[in-house]
């Protein structure tokens, strides 16, 4: 104790802001979220008294931050600063059961949160992988996971009627009628949250749809559209290096999707659908306008998003393909009508 006090009495930041995060760390392990919180400010200050600060300061702050977050019930913030945590750890240098347990939070955490709806970099990183995507008994979150990342809610009910999580309707705890849909989502729920979240859940899964047929509807996408309801979902042949894009949807055309086209592809009621898309904008996730009169929806915009599956990236390879095409195309009329311009 004496070698402790004497390390948060010193005039060193960097070792005073690693005890105090240590400290935080373990007094929200206890509860004591109120103080775990004052330190935690503390060791902001001494964080920023020092250039260059060492990755093992940083990660220690990090990891003290997502502990009292996950305490507060704050799912956001948990995943947010896990990712920061690993960012400046090695995973090598964690414990095995360490590891589970980070993953699990972690993405337990990234499908709860409201404010989280891209999971591509999550399914990236090499803790998770390597902790969920073994085949064994946590397999089913990376796949329910991936099922979310692609927004195909039939490769999410192809997840949800796994064994493994057939049982957990008999639990007695479903308020709606069982559907395959909503078993993994109870899975999810049983596991580590409170039913509170199921309904941000099930919003999760229709609005991940929506950007799904959203980026299905542009000119290009005409083969996602075939492929969005039966593309096998696999971490093997099916994955790739992910890819960040932003989409602008092709023609006038393809911009419009009829309230019913959204419904059926969401799966909620068509008196649903306006509240859906004005969240999905308000969390600028897309960018467009609701016509009521005529019922339909043009977009001309989704939000860039971490592409992890090889559909959608020969898609974008057919879009460039189409674009290139064009251009070149353009450029031999202007040839031409240059050529008849000066002779004439």
């Amino acid at each position: 104790m004496g070698g402790t006090g004497s390390a948060l009495a010193s005039g060193n930041p960097a070792p005073r802001a690693f005890l105090l995060s240590l400290r935080a760390f373990h007094l929200a392990l206890a509860g004591e979220l109120t103080e775990a919180e004052e330190l935690l400010e503390d060791t902001k200050k001494e964080m920023e008294k020092v250039l260059g600060l060492d990755p093992a300061v940083r990660a220690a702050a990090h990891r003290a931050r997502a502990e009292l977050a996950r305490a507060r019930n704050k799912p956001g913030d948990v995943y947010r600063e896990t990712l920061f945590f690993l960012a400046y750890t090695s995973a090598g240098s964690l414990k095995e059961e360490l590891r589970i347990k980070l993953a699990m939070d972690m993405c337990i955490a990234a499908l709860i949160s409201p404010e989280v709806n891209d999971y591509g970099e999550l399914l990236q990183q090499g803790l998770v992988r390597s902790a969920l995507n073994d085949g064994g008994e946590r397999q089913w979150l990376y796949d329910l996971l991936e099922a979310f990342s692609r927004g195909s809610l039939d490769l999410f009910d192809r997840v949800a009627v796994s064994p493994v999580l057939l049982v957990f309707p008999a639990i007695g705890i479903c308020a709606t009628p069982y559907t395959p849909h909503s078993c993994a989502l109870f899975r999810v729920v049983v596991c580590h949250q409170p039913s509170s979240h199921l309904k941000v859940l099930e919003k999760k899964a229709a609005t991940a749809a929506l950007l799904r047929l959203a980026f299905a509807s542009s000119a290009a996408g005409a083969a996602l559209q075939q492929e969005i309801q039966g593309s096998p979902l696999s971490s093997g042949d099916g994955s790739s290096n992910g890819q960040s894009v932003g989409v602008s949807l092709g023609s006038q055309a393809s911009r419009a999707l009829s309230f019913a086209a959204i419904a059926t592809a969401c799966r909620i009621e068509q008196e649903d659908v306006e509240r859906l898309v004005m969240s999905s904008m308000a969390q600028k996730l897309l960018k467009g306008s609701i016509n009521q009169i005529s019922k339909t929806v043009h977009l001309h915009w989704v939000r860039p998003a971490l592409l992890t599956d090889d559909t959608s990236l020969r898609v974008l390879q057919d879009r460039l393909c189409r674009w290139a095409s064009a251009a070149e195309e353009l450029h031999r009329t202007l040839q031409v009508q240059t050529a008849e311009l000066l002779g004439a």
